[in-house]
């Protein structure tokens, strides 16, 4: 796997096993899986995505059994939506994550134990930026700041 870059999109330092992708905008879960006779499967536009997923991460060097492969892993999602639709956020988790795995990222995304979503601006075709570190995190996906060892949550009041 190729080193993560030095900083992330905010500018904060990131990581060098960290894993920073850029992937198109995915599929609802709603367009994701079809329901046919009973029995649930990924549609057409859900393969492609998932392909689409796959090879980037090939191409950013990425295969099964690297670092993060057995890793606890914290997840930031930014979600630039293709348009000004009104969209559930929670709606794109599924989708990605499940290509995501697919792709070889990770062995189950059951590994993920924090997962974050911040819905960006709009962009045509929309995007999505993926970074996932494994646990436990150094620094805070929200604000930036070091987290101390030994806090759970460096969010709550001493």
């Amino acid at each position: 796997m190729q080193p993560a870059r030095d900083m992330d999109v905010a500018g904060r330092l990131r990581r060098k096993d960290s894993v920073r992708i850029i992937l198109p905008y995915p599929p609802s879960t709603n367009r994701y899986w079809r329901f046919d006779r009973g029995k649930v499967h990924i549609s057409d536009p859900g393969q492609r995505y998932r392909e689409e997923v796959a090879v980037r991460l090939r191409m950013q060097g990425v295969r099964p059994g690297h670092e993060l492969w057995d890793a606890r892993l914290a997840e930031a999602i930014e979600a630039f939506p293709p348009d000004r639709r009104i969209r559930d956020i929670d709606n794109i988790q599924k989708p990605l994550n499940d290509s995501l795995q697919h792709g070889g990222l990770y062995r189950n995304d059951s590994q993920l134990d924090l997962l974050q979503t911040q819905r960006c601006e709009v962009r045509p075709s929309g995007l999505i930026i993926v970074n996932i570190e494994p646990m436990p995190l150094r620094v805070c996906p929200t604000c930036g700041q070091a987290i101390p060892k030994m806090r759970v949550n460096h969010h709550e009041q001493s």
